[in-house]
């Protein structure tokens, strides 16, 4: 619309003088082409206004915006001066309500660690013992996993003991007996035979932050050769087929 409004006066303040001077040569009359010099005037005059319109609410829009960059510094500046200032009293609640301000919110609670998930033993190559590695995706830092073994023997099942405590998502039992283990199915409840043929371990993972701790991971049993089976691979320990 703007290029159309400039062509169109272009047009008129270039030909509406010389038509005004040749009106009779043109068949115009000079009542005419004098109101069309005039309204061309009018026009320019017009265009001029609302270009100097529009530099002066672009002015004034800078303007605003400088003044409450300002305005927001200070505020901020001053609340934060008071916020620390009801800090340092013994009272800091009549501060807030003389500076008409609210007060701190508590942190809301994190809540305990999440789980870990998907156990897995591996064989160490050269070195004795299994390593366990567990996947976890935690709502907050600072969380370790303590990583827990019980044994199924001839007498029964042992109790949970903790062998590993560590900020890492995998741990080494290097303490099991020299036999090999056989990955088995993860399941929450291991089945415990009568009388079991062949040596089993079972291993869990608890997550845990300060005093929270996480609901025991699903428990990977790791089945261990039977007594008098060859024995292959780091200090004894091999997988089964």
């Amino acid at each position: 619309m703007k290029d159309k409004l400039a062509d169109i006066l272009a047009f008129a303040h270039v030909r509406a003088p010389i038509w005004n001077a040749r009106a009779a040569q043109l068949g115009l009359s000079p009542v005419q082409t004098g109101a069309w010099v005039q309204e061309t005037a009018d026009a320019a005059a017009a265009m001029r206004a609302v270009a100097e319109a529009k530099q002066a609410l672009a002015n004034a829009v800078l303007r605003q915006a400088t003044a409450f960059d300002r305005l927001k510094a200070r505020s901020g500046a001053l609340t934060a001066s008071v916020r620390a200032f009801a800090r340092q009293q013994a009272n800091p609640t009549a501060i807030y309500i003389a500076a008409d301000l609210a007060p701190p919110r508590a942190a809301a609670p994190i809540g305990p660690p999440r789980a870990a998930t998907d156990l897995v033993a591996t064989l160490r190559g050269s070195n004795p013992g299994v390593k366990i590695s567990w996947k976890a995706s935690q709502n907050a830092p600072g969380v370790v996993y303590r990583l827990e073994r019980s044994m199924l023997t001839e007498h029964g099942q042992t109790p949970w003991t903790q062998i590993a405590l560590t900020g890492e998502k995998s741990a080494i039992d290097a303490t099991i007996p020299a036999c090999g283990p056989i990955v088995g199915d993860s399941s929450s409840t291991p089945t415990t035979p009568t009388t079991p043929t062949t040596p089993t371990i079972f291993y869990r993972v608890v997550a845990q932050r300060g005093d929270l701790t996480s609901e025991a991971s699903a428990v990977l049993i790791v089945q261990l050769a039977a007594a008098g089976q060859p024995k292959t691979g780091g200090g004894g320990v091999r997988l089964a087929a």
